[in-house]
């Protein structure tokens, strides 16, 4: 339980300090072009400083909620079939919110939030024909 307690406030704080604000550059703060050696040594990154931290920040947020899920399925002895959808949709919201703060456009997101909306809607849609099912008998 310590190590527990003790992953969870390293996990909290690296999020936080993933969202602390950086000095600023005076060469963007002055609006200059970048020195010549700059130029050769510019690096090509595919999301911006700001989409990157963001996208920590989920990742570390989901794996805490993950984690503390797994705590009260531990604590409560919730059944496999629970157990499943509990995590299940947490990851679809979690898979959601990371296309979306990564930065990718709508195009490119739409086809994954409709399969990751189908499966929620599979397992939402059994939970209720099982309470169903038990509510006949």
């Amino acid at each position: 339980m310590n190590v527990f307690k003790s992953s969870l406030v390293l996990l909290i704080l690296t999020s936080v300090s993933i969202m602390a604000q950086d000095t600023l550059n005076t060469e963007l703060l002055n609006n200059a072009p970048p020195s010549p050696e700059n130029l050769n040594a510019t690096v090509i990154t595919p999301m911006s400083r700001l989409e990157f931290r963001l996208s920590l920040s989920i990742l570390g947020f989901g794996l805490v909620v993950i984690l503390l899920e797994i705590f009260l399925i531990k604590i409560r002895k919730i059944n496999s079939e629970d157990t499943i959808k509990f995590i299940t949709i947490t990851l679809i919201i979690i898979a959601t919110l990371f296309l979306i703060t990564a930065g990718y456009s709508n195009d490119q997101i739409a086809p994954a939030v409709g399969l990751l909306g189908t499966i929620a809607g599979y397992l939402l849609g059994r939970i209720q024909n099982v309470n169903s099912k038990n509510g006949e008998k």
